[in-house]
C-alpha cells in the first residue's frame, strides 16, 4: 500500500475473512485437503538425534472483495 493510499474494511462482518489451507509438500499429502500445521521426525544417521520439521500454509481470502473499498490521497 502506497504512502498516499488506504483501505476501508468493514467492521463485524461474519465470514468476510475466511482462512483456507493447503496441503504440505510431502508425496504423502499430494491430493489431501489441507490441515492447519503439518509435522515430521526422522531419526539422524548414527542415530544422533532426530530431525524435526514443521509447516504450515494458509490462504486469508476476501470473500466479498467488493466491500473493500480504496481510498487515494486527492
Amino acid at each position: 500500500i502506497a504512502d498516499d493510499e488506504a483501505y476501508v474494511v468493514p467492521r463485524n462482518v461474519p465470514g468476510l475473512f475466511i482462512t483456507r489451507f493447503a496441503p504440505a509438500d510431502y508425496m504423502e499429502t499430494v491430493n489431501t485437503m489441507g490441515l492447519p500445521i503439518y509435522s515430521k521426525s526422522e531419526p539422524m544417521k548414527m542415530n544422533r538425534g532426530i530431525e524435526m520439521e514443521a509447516q504450515s500454509n494458509p490462504i486469508h481470502l476476501c470473500t466479498r472483495p467488493n466491500a473493500v473499498i480504496k481510498l487515494t490521497k486527492v
